[in-house]
């Protein structure tokens, strides 16, 4: 099988056995990290002091402590996507090298510091100005780091298996930036309107953003495997795949409760392709071809 441009110039060797343990060692450093940093994120969530019985459901529902709660939930939600975003470039390795190595630990650093900078924001006693930046600036190093990974794994098909189709390298990279991008626009936002708009922009941007992303993968997966492959891609939400794909409303029906199906051969009459089943496809489950 040829290889892709540019290949055989990066690696003069194939993948060896201690390559791909590399790789596995760094899924479980990874895994581990990630399950660390957001447990310490709950440790924020403590309630001033003695409450008496009567008067805890409205310290519980009101005031600071729902700001605080708030606030950690946009907090676990971005190194969730964080997490899901690494986990979704290194299942498209074949093995690592050095460099690839040291960025990700320049990622794992700034991501070890998402608890520090959320602790900042629910102790700041005056505005939230300086927090929210300081906040919003970790995160949009923290994306810059991982679109920088990702750009280095996948150029000339660098470390990234040949399964990967075309189409995904850039897909993948928009994925990516959307974090990045909401935390550059919190910090605009921040600097004109103040932090609450800035605040607003994690519950704003991701929607919109992986929304797009979700029509555009849902359109191009259509394009090169098939309108049912385009249908499968639930990445944002049905309607958006609905959208995407332009199905009538029985095959949208049917990609909402993920029933579809196809004939056995049926990949053999499409384009060349293998007739062998993927696993694990872009939208995070599998997907029958």
């Amino acid at each position: 099988m040829d290889q892709p441009k540019g290949v055989e110039n990066q690696s003069a060797t194939p993948a060896t056995p201690e390559d791909h343990s590399g790789t596995e060692r760094l899924k479980s450093l990874a895994d581990g990290l990630f399950g660390v940093v957001m447990t310490l994120l709950v440790l924020d969530l403590k309630l001033p002091g003695r409450i008496e019985d009567k008067d805890l459901m409205t310290n519980l529902f009101t005031g600071e402590y729902l700001n605080t709660f708030f606030f950690y939930v946009i907090t676990f939600l971005t190194a969730g996507i964080y997490w899901y975003n690494h986990v979704q470039i290194m299942r498209r390795l074949k093995f690592i090298d050095q460099a690839f190595f040291w960025l990700n630990l320049a990622f794992f650093l700034f991501i070890t510091t998402l608890p520090f900078t959320a602790d900042l924001f629910t102790k700041d006693d005056g505005s939230g100005f300086n927090a929210t930046l300081i906040y919003s600036g970790n995160n949009a190093v923290i994306g810059t780091l991982l679109i920088i990974v990702w750009l280095y794994a996948s150029r000339g098909y660098r470390l990234i298996t040949k399964e990967v189709k075309p189409y995904e390298i850039p897909l993948t990279t928009l994925r990516i930036a959307v974090m990045p991008t909401t935390a550059a626009l919190s910090l605009v936002t921040n600097l004109l309107f103040g932090p609450g708009v800035g605040v607003a922009m994690y519950y704003i941007i991701p929607a919109v953003m992986s929304t797009a992303v979700g029509i555009a993968w849902g359109r191009a997966r259509r394009k090169y495997e098939g309108i049912l492959a385009g249908c499968r891609c639930l990445l944002a939400t049905p309607f958006s795949c609905i959208i995407a794909t332009r199905a009538r409303p029985l095959t949208a029906s049917a990609m909402v409760w993920g029933r579809i199906t196809v004939r056995p051969g049926m990949r053999e009459n499409d384009g060349g392709a293998t007739g062998t089943e993927r696993q694990g496809n872009d939208c995070g489950s599998d997907a029958r071809q």
